[in-house]
């Protein structure tokens, strides 16, 4: 047997999906349009500079909540999730470096202790950690860092909003603070988009390719706007990254691979910031 590492729940629950018996096709369908809008609003998009506009997207965030909690659907605990994503992102202090940190911790604070959304245990199980999985990681790491770095040598890559902030700080400095983002940005993104938003998808379809699918185009289209990589070329490498994470999510049953396999890329990343900045 293998062994399991699970931080939240069995890998018995987070490996099955609604116990009950399917809803129609039709339902789920609708209400997996709606759920992925709700990501679209709080985790994709750039947060509207207009107030009118950014007040009418949190009303969509908070009404696509009501309904949830009034049709008693397990998307509740996700879509608050998400509503509390966006709440975070419009505060005038929100920076890159606190990601989804802020929003993660207070969602999982209520999870822990509000009944009425335990469902999103479901979300944080750390699945097998056999060879099956370690395999398939070391596989598509050694691909995301060959990607990566054929990217940096052959594109015209520019970094300078990334490097501009750091050419006057020492060595040291530069590789500590990347250190220490390569490692919280590793865990929150994998326990947002494998985690949480992984578990929404799964509550709308019985079948796991189109959670692979729809988990990695969010994932993708989110760095287009700023995030690293970014722009189309970025969007479209950050997607496929996200197709294979979701792959290793799949066979491990969890996060701890894809959170493994997350952090190898952030450190070739921070590699190659290191080589435009010229510190070695």
């Amino acid at each position: 047997m293998a062994k399991h590492t699970d931080t939240v729940i069995s890998n018995n629950d987070a490996m099955t999906s609604n116990p009950a018996a399917p809803a129609p096709l039709l339902v789920r369908m609708v209400s997996a349009g709606a759920f992925v809008l709700l990501c679209t609003i709080a985790l994709v998009l750039p947060v509207p500079p207009s107030l009118y506009v950014k007040s009418a997207s949190g009303l969509v965030l908070l009404a696509g909540c009501f309904v949830f909690f009034a049709n008693g659907s397990r998307l509740l605990a996700p879509g608050i999730f998400l509503a509390l994503a966006y709440l975070t992102r419009c505060l005038p202090f929100y920076s890159l470096f606190l990601m989804l940190a802020l929003p993660l911790a207070l969602y999982g604070l209520m999870v822990r202790f509000l009944p009425a959304l335990h469902a999103g245990h479901r979300g944080f199980v750390m699945g097998n950690i056999n060879k099956g999985p370690l395999v398939v990681t070391i596989v598509v790491t050694v691909m995301s860092v060959a990607g990566l770095v054929t990217w940096y040598a052959l594109g015209n890559v520019d970094f300078s909003g990334f490097t501009d902030a750091f050419r006057d700080r020492g060595t040291a400095a530069v590789v500590l603070g990347g250190l220490l983002f390569s490692v919280i940005n590793a865990f929150v993104s994998e326990a947002v988009f494998r985690g949480v938003v992984w578990q929404g998808i799964e509550e709308c379809f019985p079948k796991a390719l189109p959670i692979v699918l729809i988990q990695g185009l969010l994932y993708g289209v989110s760095h287009y706007w700023g995030a690293l990589p970014n722009g189309w070329e970025g969007a479209i490498l950050s997607g496929v990254f996200g197709l294979f994470l979701g792959m290793i999510r799949l066979f491990s049953g969890g996060l701890f691979f894809p959170m493994i396999a997350h952090l190898c890329a952030d450190l070739t990343l921070l590699i190659l910031v290191l080589h435009t900045l010229g510190r070695f």
